[in-house]
């Protein structure tokens, strides 16, 4: 018969084996050796931390840097823009939101399959304020669902899929990374006491009838005026609106000063605080855009032909309703 002693110490070397089994069987279970090869990063470190971001793909180069005050610029040759901070900041997001990059491929002969050659892909690379490399990796093409990017590491061969979501901001071209309000301060109707126009615009091209007048009209006893003729104040108001929620198609750090000899139309918006903020249209720039500045200097931006007919009003269509 088997001593009392003998047993426990059968049963306690069985309970043992019984556990070591079912730790082995979970750490080398399919899914957590799955896990462990999805793990990984686009981003180390937060992404307030990022001061600089460099695309580098079959377009050109962009470079977006963080000055002192926080505000994000982008750097080119002729000067900078101010940067979307708020669509900046939200990429950053969505890179730090990555935890996990699933095994594609191991090699460079599928990068052409997945837009990964030389030239074909666009490299993101991150840096923070100290110059120190936290993002480094090249985007390829979407998966067949569109759910998913391929992407490789630095100089890695090796491809992985990571989520979609960041595909949008890698392919987006340079406009979409700039700030294209033309009034940086945020104004409303109210802040402005006073408006003029004068135009000689031709929209429709040389020969067609265009839009010329000169006019200035201001506020009096709770609507406006323009000399004796009385405005609509609801016209006047969606038009000052308008203006000062203009945004630009594109925008330019410098441009020729020809384009702006002649001006075509000149806007001038006179605040409550004395100031006045002064809007002036030159030459056609692309295909049914137009330069636009302001003056006292900053971004030359490409305005719509579209913005313009419903910026450009005369007094007969500003009239009050009889």
């Amino acid at each position: 018969m088997i001593r009392y002693e003998t047993k426990v110490k059968i049963l306690s070397a069985s309970l043992a084996g019984l556990v070591l089994l079912l730790v082995l069987g979970a750490v080398f279970s399919p899914e957590r050796r799955l896990a462990r090869g999805e793990s990984g990063r686009l981003l180390s470190g937060e992404a307030k931390a990022a001061a600089r971001i460099e695309f580098t793909g079959p377009a050109g180069s962009l470079n977006l840097e963080k000055d002192d005050k926080g505000a994000w610029k982008l750097h080119e040759a002729d000067g900078e823009l101010p940067a979307a901070s708020a669509r900046i900041e939200g990429f950053l997001g969505q890179l730090a939101a990555v935890a996990r990059l699933s095994p594609l491929a191991e090699g460079k002969a599928a990068w052409e399959s997945l837009g990964l050659e030389e030239g074909k892909g666009t490299r993101v690379r991150v840096r923070d304020s100290a110059g120190k490399t936290v993002a480094d990796f090249v985007a390829g093409s979407y998966g067949a669902t569109g759910k998913v990017l391929a992407v490789r590491l630095g100089e890695a061969e090796k491809v992985y899929a990571a989520d979609g979501a960041i595909g949008s901001y890698v392919g987006a071209g340079r406009a979409s990374w700039l700030e294209l309000r033309v009034l940086e301060a945020a104004l409303s109707p109210e802040d402005v006491q006073g408006l003029a126009m004068r135009a000689k615009l031709f929209l429709d091209g040389a020969g067609r009838p265009g839009k010329v007048f000169d006019w200035r009209a201001g506020r009096d006893q709770g609507g406006w005026t323009a000399g004796a003729q009385a405005l609509d104040s609801l016209a006047v108001e969606t038009l000052i609106r308008g203006i000062l929620n203009l945004e630009g198609e594109d925008a330019h750090a410098a441009i020729p000063a020809e384009a702006f000899g002649p001006v075509a139309l000149r806007v001038e918006i006179a605040l409550g605080t004395g100031q006045t903020l002064v809007y002036e249209v030159g030459a056609p720039a692309a295909e049914g855009r137009y330069f636009l500045r302001r003056a006292g200097g900053g971004p030359v931006f490409e305005v719509s032909a579209y913005a313009l007919r419903n910026l450009a009003k005369s007094l007969p269509e500003l009239a009050a309703k009889k």
